[in-house]
């Protein structure tokens, strides 16, 4: 069959009937069909392959693409015979159609594609057995010595249009396919039982590496050289992103090369160093749909803007910086901070680019406004900031402190300079590094002065020296900007969802600066800042801007002035609760308490007023207070469905339910214990659920806001959910471990349908829990719920984990809520 198929494709050639194509197709198939281990060498010993290329090359008309078509299937054939020949036959017959083609042109179209093919099929399919495979291993090398040859020559004679650069990075992409062989045969190797045959392999193979790796070197050493000098180039062939790609992929491989030839990761290393202009030209070209996860190995090589590029593209996907929800969630927060601004931009899609670039723009012109109190401008380095030390925040003040850090999240994310950076010793707080009285120079200069006039005036000893500028530093800058530095870091996780210490850990070469870099940009951010200063005017001259804003805000869409008193709703610890109704329409709840002594009341308002500034879809809104000659209300949110503990005594709660329904009132502990609010008494009967089975944490009436006690003093409690340190008065009282005590005690209660010591008479409660005595916890709780309860319930209240903690407990992780 051979034989006729050989002699019907002689025939074509000198240019008789092509009627004999059909013949030779099938004659293939069939050989190729019996083909097996015993024969698999029968192509080669009758020159199959030689006569095809005979064919293609023919001048004849027609002969090309009948040879073209004919030594397609014979590739695909030989690739995906399922009799399975020798993996070394199947790369012999492959390499031998491979080099005949490439002596027709190295640049030929089948040459490529078969090339292509055959490089997947080692890549995929060849499995490398030592004891028959250096002959073929040879064949393989020195056919990528070819390949690399034909790359350099392409480099050498490169001319910027993409029909020329496409097929180079095909050959790239082929040449990395045959270096992968290489690099697993090393490996084979090296498990094998060593001897000289076998060092020999090692050596030859490194050593063809080696060569190739110095020609690769010298090429793109030329031509990075000359690539920015040929930008206007690239511009007019609209190429500049197809040969960054070209040049990247081979110093991909160039990389991978370094790691096998002795001192060729520093030669590599180098030539990187030496080229950082032209890796910043080829950085901006690249995509997230590119390979360029090996150039982070080498980002400390990289100027900052393009680290920052290549981290930003490598955390975050597409899909995740165009999320309208969390864009609009961020949006909506805003007119809390700027009234005017909000309108400004109502309506307008901030999934666009420049629409979402402005908008960060002027929000961040608003949160960093130095009258706005949150932030405090370097003096030497205006458009720096830092928190201001001399703010005492109120729960408001934070709030905006981790809106800022969104912010500027976002803004990192998106790559866009919004003209305002982090002071150097704000970067380093948030990044978890220890600071010094030197680091504080530049961004308060006044205090660095003052400390050291302190530590000069006292004459102190070279050991006492840096014992007390440490303490000075810690009581009167660190601490005094601690939380404000918390809230910043979080409302920068919750978007960039990891820390910036984390950052830099899983990104080495990244550094602080770098941040700022992306978010000031070169120009001279601090002067438009100041121009730009007419816009952010408020309404006011308040000496807290913010805060009157948003008390305007509230006046503007709850105002109760007008209303009707309605259903009574129950009693707590407060007083008696009622429905109310507001003129426009609008349903809240009313607590009424009997007037107390003017002074408390007044303290009482004051109280409220800070209650109002929480915002937290788990704690209850306040509206605010009204008071008559009998009376003072209290007007909240009103939530339908009543208490947990009405709930449990309706329905058996499935622990699923318990579950969801405490990782919410966690959720909502931990944004009042991270405001400095202990709750004082949580319970089911405190806790509230709305229609939608969603928890409000309501009864404040125990609760400790900042440095104010009326409305704990104006209230009855009930010590069943109480800790000992508390009832027995050793353990310092109340603080934010005391209500991790009391959640314990209400997931109990919630799971049993039964209040917590329910065995006990009432006036044992207290010498029981005094002692340190745990309410029994049933057989019925599961694993992790007892588990749960128990770390609440510890006696030592420093053994209590925090909310936030107990949030990660597989009790509640993983819950939706």
């Amino acid at each position: 069959m051979i034989h006729q198929m050989s002699s019907n494709i002689c025939r074509m050639c000198q240019g008789e009937c092509d009627s004999k194509y059909g013949d030779c197709c099938s004659i293939i198939r069939q050989v190729l069909d019996r083909m097996s281990e015993e024969n698999s060498d029968i192509l080669s010993l009758y020159s199959v392959p030689a006569t095809l290329v005979m064919l293609y090359s023919s001048p004849i008309e027609g002969n090309k693409f009948y040879g073209n078509n004919l030594i397609r299937l014979s590739m695909e054939l030989i690739l995906m015979t399922e009799n399975q020949p020798s993996h070394d036959e199947i790369a012999s017959l492959g390499l031998e159609f491979c080099n005949l083609l490439r002596e027709v042109s190295s640049e030929d179209p089948l040459y490529n594609s078969c090339r292509t093919m055959l490089a997947e099929y080692l890549v995929y399919n060849y499995e490398i057995y030592y004891d028959s495979y250096p002959w073929t291993m040879i064949q393989i090398l020195l056919f990528t010595v070819k390949l690399s040859q034909d790359l350099s020559n392409g480099l050498a004679n490169l001319f910027y249009r993409s029909e020329h650069i496409e097929p180079l990075r095909i050959q790239v992409r082929d040449l990395g396919d045959f270096l992968i062989l290489s690099h697993e045969a090393i490996n084979i190797l090296k498990y094998e039982d060593e001897d000289d045959e076998q060092n020999r392999m090692v050596k030859f193979i490194v050593d063809v590496i080696k060569d190739l790796f110095h020609l690769h070197l010298e090429d793109m050493e030329q031509n990075l050289t000359r690539l920015a000098h040929m930008k206007p180039i690239f511009e007019n062939f609209d190429t500049g992103r197809p040969v960054s790609l070209l040049y990247l992929a081979i110093l991909n491989e160039l990389n991978g090369m370094s790691t096998l030839v002795e001192g060729a990761v520093d030669e590599f290393k180098r030539l990187l160093e030496g080229q950082k202009n032209s890796l910043q030209i080829m950085v901006k070209n690249i995509m997230r749909s590119d390979d360029y996860d090996w150039l982070l190995e080498h980002i400390d090589v990289l100027d900052s803007e393009s680290r920052m590029h290549l981290i930003m593209m490598t955390m975050f996907p597409v899909k995740k910086l165009h999320n309208a929800g969390l864009l609009n969630t961020l949006f909506c927060w805003s007119e809390k901070v700027d009234k005017k601004l909000f309108n400004a931009f109502k309506g307008k899609d901030l999934t666009d680019p420049k629409v979402l670039h402005h908008w960060l723009c002027k929000v961040c012109q608003v949160l960093f406004e130095p009258k706005n109190l949150l932030f405090r401008a370097c003096r030497d380095n205006p458009p720096e900031f830092y928190p201001n030390p001399e703010l005492e925040p109120e729960p408001f003040h934070l709030d905006c402190i981790s809106f800022a850090g969104k912010v500027i999240a976002l803004a990192l994310m998106h790559e866009m300079q919004v003209g305002v950076a982090l002071d150097r010793v704000f970067l380093m707080q948030l990044a978890g590094k220890n600071i010094s009285l030197e680091d504080v120079k530049d961004a308060d200069p006044c205090f660095y002065n003052r400390c050291k006039e302190l530590i000069n005036k006292d004459d102190l000893s070279a050991l006492e020296s840096p014992k007390v500028s440490e303490s000075l530093l810690w009581h009167c800058f660190v601490r005094s900007i601690s939380k404000q530095v918390s809230f910043f870091s979080e409302g920068f996780e919750m978007i960039f969802k990891t820390s910036i210490s984390q950052l830099l850990e899983d990104f080495e070469g990244l550094e602080l600066e770098d941040i700022n870099n992306v978010l000031k940009g070169k120009v001279n951010a601090g002067s438009n800042f100041d121009k730009k200063r007419k816009y952010l005017k408020h309404e006011c001259n308040e000496s807290d801007p913010l805060m009157s804003q948003l008390q305007k805000i509230r006046k503007r869409r709850i105002n109760i002035t007008d209303w009707q008193w309605g259903a009574f709703l129950g009693s707590g610890s407060f007083g008696r609760v009622y429905e109310g109704y507001a003129a426009d329409g609008f349903f809240f709840a009313v607590k009424v308490a009997p007037l107390l002594e003017g002074k408390k009341v007044d303290q009482i308002e004051q109280e409220i007023a800070l209650l109002r500034q929480f915002s937290h879809p788990n704690v209850v809104k306040y509206f605010g207070t009204h008071k008559d000659e009998m009376n003072l209300y209290i007007f909240l949110e009103l939530v339908r469905a009543g208490s947990l503990e009405k709930l449990y005594h309706k329905f058996q709660l499935q622990n699923s339910q318990v579950s969801l329904y405490t990782k919410q009132i966690l959720k909502g502990l931990k944004y009042l214990h991270d405001r400095n609010v202990v709750h004082r008494d949580i319970k089911c009967a405190n806790i509230l659920i709305d229609e939608k089975g969603c928890v409000k944490i309501a009864d404040f009436g125990l609760s400790k806001v900042t440095n104010l006690k009326t409305l704990m003093k104006s209230c009855w409690w009930n010590p069943r959910w109480m800790p000992p340190e508390v009832v027995n008065g050793k353990g310092g009282g109340y603080g934010f471990k005391a209500d991790i005590w009391s959640v314990g005690c209400t997931v109990l209660e919630m799971s049993t349908r039964q209040i917590p010591y329910s065995h006990l008479e009432p006036g044992a409660v207290d010498y029981s829990i005094g002692e340190g005595n745990l309410p029994p916890l049933p057989d019925s709780l599961t694993e992790h719920s007892r588990d749960f309860i128990l770390q609440c319930l510890q006696v030592n209240p420093d053994d209590r984990p925090t909310a936030a903690k107990l949030l990660e407990h597989p009790f509640v992780k993983g819950r939706r809520s």
